[in-house]
């Protein structure tokens, strides 16, 4: 059966009414999150499928829609939060593994977006959370199945079941975060994060990501995870300075348009003049030899350096002004250029 008669003619397995049953596609929806209140199951139809995956693959394979978050308003209106005993341990080792989660995802998928999203988010742990939806216009309220989650804005919240051992809360607990990271981050699991959920020392979760990312230095997996993107710094990426740039060829054409500024400001006349960040019409690109040097790592106290052919670079024509932290005309930026590298 091809994808056109199938979606004309085809069935497809369907949870309804708590059973499981074979439905035409019309009228079925994909539940892609986790924290989809069970109670909604019976007044819905479902596509039999796991949770997570990708809209797009599903809608091109099955031909339904991802029923969306906002279509039925679902949101928590009501937490009873554990602040005391189990859920310390569990807030704790969230805040501890979040620099290791953020390293591990930045160096498989440096996405922004997602990882300030994670600086930002907070655990809630609760005994009870109820979740408030809305079908066909009726207004359902569904508690949250223990060791679910579901996100509040910036704030994961997870539910626990109290009367649970600490081994149990930890470990089931764990996997309720790991899921939430899991959808943060519109991964299908969150399998990747659950070593360093689990651990309870920083030196066992650096052993993890050390596990994770066999090729990184000590030194590289250090800048990770302090934030910093060493790892990914090329080490012939030229340094060059406000000084340098100001020796450029350009700096005289810049200097006659300040003196002709200031001229024309002390007879009266306050017409704005050519635009500083212009590149002039038929402007040819002008050369710079610069002498690139390999960057060392902030953990190496050697004080040699070592050196590299010259590399020529071609100025292509001023971007800007930028303060010159070596005072050359002061009250004035520096000249700053685009500059494209070129093997010389």
């Amino acid at each position: 059966m091809d994808g056109i008669t199938f979606r004309a003619e085809g069935k497809l397995p369907v949870q309804f009414g708590g059973r499981r049953i074979w439905a035409e596609r019309e009228g079925v929806f994909y539940a892609q999150r986790d924290d989809f209140p069970s109670v909604a199951k019976s007044h819905l139809r479902l596509l039999d499928l796991p949770s997570r995956r990708n809209a797009k693959q599903v809608m091109a394979r099955f031909g339904v829609a991802t029923l969306q978050k906002d279509a039925l308003n679902l949101k928590i209106c009501s937490v009873d939060e554990v602040v005391e005993g189990d859920s310390i341990t569990l807030r704790s080792r969230f805040d501890l593994s979040k620099p290791y989660i953020a390293a591990l995802r930045k160096a498989l998928s440096p996405d922004g977006t997602h990882l300030r999203r994670l600086e930002a988010v907070q655990l809630k742990v609760a005994a009870h959370a109820e979740m408030e939806l809305s079908i066909d216009g009726t207004k359902i309220v569904e508690k949250l199945d223990p060791w679910r989650h579901s996100f509040d804005g910036d704030t994961l919240v997870i539910t626990v079941d109290g009367t649970r051992s600490f081994e149990e809360v930890m470990d089931l607990g764990c996997h309720a975060v790991a899921d939430g990271l899991a959808e943060l981050f519109e991964l299908q699991s969150g399998a990747d994060f659950m070593p360093f959920l689990a651990s309870s020392t920083d030196a066992l979760r650096r052993a993890h990501l050390q596990r994770a990312l066999p090729s990184f230095s000590e030194d590289e997996l250090a800048s990770l995870i302090g934030g910093v993107d060493h790892a990914f710094v090329s080490p012939f990426a030229p340094d060059v300075d406000a000084e340098t740039m100001a020796a450029g060829p350009a700096v005289a054409a810049n200097n006659s348009r300040d003196g002709q500024a200031s001229s024309t400001a002390d007879s009266g006349n306050h017409e704005s003049g050519p635009d500083p960040d212009e590149v002039p019409s038929g402007a040819k690109p002008s050369e710079v030899e610069l002498t690139v040097q390999q960057r060392q790592p902030q953990s190496n106290t050697s004080l040699e350096r070592t050196s590299f052919p010259r590399r020529t670079l071609r100025v292509s024509g001023p971007t800007g002004q930028v303060p010159n932290p070596n005072g050359i005309h002061p009250g004035k930026g520096t000249d700053r250029r685009q500059v494209f590298t070129r093997r010389g």
